[in-house]
Formats: structure tokens, C-alpha cells, sequence
């Protein structure tokens, strides 16, 4: 899904610049940084989400975990038609949180994403996720590879990833959406 936008060059003469409409959850986070920077730098225009706003215009707030916020931001972007939408969003381990306060947040952290997808209908959805789902054992990892969270040592974090990345293929796929 491409917008047609019409900018004026150097020269004073317009053209027209093709841009995608992206949506980037995690967008102050170091992944997110990066890649809502890359993609704009590229001429597309990038929706970016986290907990608080940011300096550019379309980096917006929204907590994934607060339905309503999540609703307001679906209503503030409905007119835009969103090609893609890249779930970076989650909550790391760390010392402050139990193994359980992670899964928990992670959960709702992904059903806010399914409900924001869903309601939002992008054509496409990537979804980060991380190779805490696998064992730890040294190799290549693919989609064929064994999942076995538990026996990581950030086992209840690769189980939350795993499950966002069921929670989306069960609530998405029935749409239009390409996960």
C-alpha cells in the first residue's frame, strides 16, 4: 500500500514521492530507534508508539497494556490506512521484575497489539520476536526449529513471545492482514 504525497523540489517543481504508512510499537526503544529513523530517512511516514511521546509529530503515546489508550490511538489513526505495522514492544527482564511480572506484561502488551492490528488493518504485520523461545543451544534457528521455552533461562520471556506470536496468528489470520 503505497499514499502518493506531492513535495516540491529544489527547484520549486513537484513530483510526486511515493511513501508507505508504517506503524512502529516499541518506537523509543533501541530497536525502534533505529529502525522508525531508517524508515523515514527512506521517505516513509512512521507512526511510533511507546509509553510517552516523542519529539517527532507522529511519535505518539500509547501504553499497550490500557485498551482505552489503545482505542484512543486506533481512532486518531483510522483515516491513515496503514501498510505495515512492526510490534517491536515488550518488557525486558530485569532486576525489579519476577520472571511472572514479565509474562504477565507481555501478555497484555501483545493482546494490546492484536486488538491495535485488528482494529487498525494493516496489510502486513511483523512481529519481533526472540530467540529466548528456543532452548539454549548453539546453531541456526528457523521457523522449523525446536520451541522450548522452558528450558531457557528466560523461560517465562520466550513463553510470553511465544504466545504473542500465537495470539497474533490466531486473531489476525482470519483477517486480511499477512503476518
Amino acid at each position: 500500500v503505497q499514499t502518493e504525497l506531492n513535495v516540491a523540489d529544489n527547484t520549486g517543481a513537484k513530483k510526486i514521492e511515493c511513501i508507505m504508512k508504517i506503524l512502529v510499537t516499541g518506537g523509543s526503544g533501541y530497536l525502534g530507534t533505529s529502525l522508525k529513523q531508517e524508515l523515514r530517512n527512506r521517505g516513509n511516514r512512521v507512526f511510533s508508539l511507546s509509553r510517552s511521546s516523542g519529539l517527532h509529530i507522529d511519535d505518539l503515546a500509547c501504553d499497550l497494556t490500557d485498551m482505552s489508550e489503545v482505542d484512543d490511538i486506533c481512532k486518531k489513526l483510522s483515516g491513515e490506512k496503514i501498510a505495515v505495522a512492526v510490534h517491536l514492544a515488550s518488557k525486558l527482564m530485569n532486576e525489579m521484575l519476577s520472571q511472572s511480572d514479565i509474562f504477565e506484561h507481555n501478555l497484555e502488551i501483545s493482546q494490546g497489539f492484536v486488538r491495535l492490528a485488528g482494529l487498525l488493518q494493516p496489510s502486513k504485520v511483523i512481529n519481533a520476536s526472540s530467540t529466548a523461545v528456543y532452548p539454549e543451544i548453539s546453531g541456526t534457528f528457523d521457523e522449523e526449529s525446536l520451541i522450548k521455552p522452558s528450558v531457557n533461562s528466560d523461560a517465562l520471556y520466550g513463553l510470553s513471545k511465544f504466545v504473542a506470536e500465537n495470539l497474533m496468528d490466531a486473531n489476525l489470520l482470519s483477517t486480511n492482514t499477512q503476518c
